[in-house]
């Protein structure tokens, strides 16, 4: 019995043994939650919000394709493999841009490639060759009589209506005139000059293209363009089987006079000169983008080379005198009327397709030369 006591009192030892050590670590914890209880907690970092959907990816660039072709009074010809340049801008007034190109046969390709604006608005172009030096809205040119300017209309284009899907081609037209001229001598003379000087004035020499408007304006000095200058005191053939043939290019709507001087033999006393001959052309003058056969005739046929000589008029007979002799009357000789010294020249100016002739070298001189 005293054994089974003694379990019995040391199990109950236990069971109050625990129940004191639960209560102990019960009031530390409600002690140390008091104390802590009017410290206010930091908020922690905030929640991040959910991502968004992914957005949808931009738009592949569309580059910018012109179709293109070059026109002239009579023919539609290709490029090939031209550089020029395109100035672009946001409105048709205004050019911020000088983007380089190159047109090949019928397309024209940018260099480095340029896209339409990803918002759909609009593209100004204007096209020109050759490139020039630009200056605010101007591009200014040194008129050499050997090269040409050609000029396109402004046009707009933009993602929802391209240029190439467009029924209107980005087309290039001359500005200028060609002129080309032959020296030859009328049919059925049978005589030969020589061909010392040939020259044209009336031409300016600056011509300034105006991007806004599309105008090519022209200066005020125009001197003269020489085509040819002999190197000898003989010069160039003018016969039946010579003909002395050139081409340049030269400002459209202006009065134009030719300058020729010729000889018939070495002596430079024998020169004939002829100063301001006009050049007609139907209208109001030359036309750009419009070529002309400038045919310079010596001899015109529809002049008289010299004089036809008089016939011989009968002398008159006096009546006769009664019973004496008739007295005899001497010949009449007929004036001596000399040949024209110097032969007519005529200047006709006709419509002719525009193609490339060679022109040779184009030299200026001050128009008071």
């Amino acid at each position: 019995m005293k054994i089974k006591g003694v379990k019995l009192k040391n199990g109950m030892t236990g069971v109050r043994n625990i129940l004191f050590y639960l209560m102990t670590i019960g009031s530390i914890c409600l002690l140390t939650g008091c104390s802590r209880s009017d410290v206010p907690i930091p908020p922690g970092p905030p929640t991040p919000p959910d991502p968004d959907p992914d957005p949808d990816p931009p738009a592949a660039a569309v580059p910018i394709r012109l179709k293109t072709q070059l026109l002239s009074r009579a023919a539609i010809e290709n490029f090939d493999s031209t550089a020029l340049n395109v100035a672009k801008g946001s409105g048709t007034l205004q050019f911020d841009e000088i983007w380089e190109a190159v047109a090949t046969d019928s397309e024209i390709t940018f260099v480095p490639e340029r896209y339409y604006p990803a918002d759909s608005s609009d593209v100004y172009l204007t096209g020109y060759y050759p490139k020039g030096i630009v200056k605010d809205d101007f591009v200014e040119y040194h008129l050499d009589g050997e090269t040409d300017i050609i000029t396109t209309k402004v046009q707009s284009g933009s993602l929802v209506n391209p240029f190439d899907r467009q029924d209107s081609l980005f087309s290039f037209s001359h500005q200028l005139s060609l002129l080309k001229i032959t020296v030859r001598l009328a049919e059925n003379r049978p005589e030969t000059y020589y061909l010392k000087f040939a020259g044209l004035e009336g031409s300016s020499r600056e011509a300034w293209l105006e991007l806004s408007s599309g105008e090519l304006l022209f200066g005020t000095e125009a001197p003269k363009l020489v085509l040819y200058e002999a190197e000898t005191e003989t010069g160039m053939e003018i016969s039946t089987e010579s003909t002395f043939n050139s081409s340049l290019l030269v400002q459209p709507r202006t009065e134009l006079t030719v300058d020729i001087v010729l000889t018939r033999d070495n002596d430079p006393e024998h020169d004939l000169s002829y100063t301001g001959l006009p050049v007609h052309f139907e209208g109001s003058g030359s036309e750009g983008n419009v070529a002309y056969n400038i045919d310079i005739v010596i001899g015109s046929p529809d002049l008289p080379v010299g004089p036809d000589t008089p016939d011989v008029p009968d002398p008159p007979t006096p009546p006769d005198i009664p019973d004496e002799p008739d007295i005899p009357i001497p010949p009449v000789t007929p004036p001596v009327i000399p040949p024209a010294s110097n032969p007519s020249i005529t200047i006709t100016a006709t419509v002719t397709s525009w193609e490339e002739v060679p022109g040779g070298n184009i030299d200026f001189r001050p128009s008071n030369e």
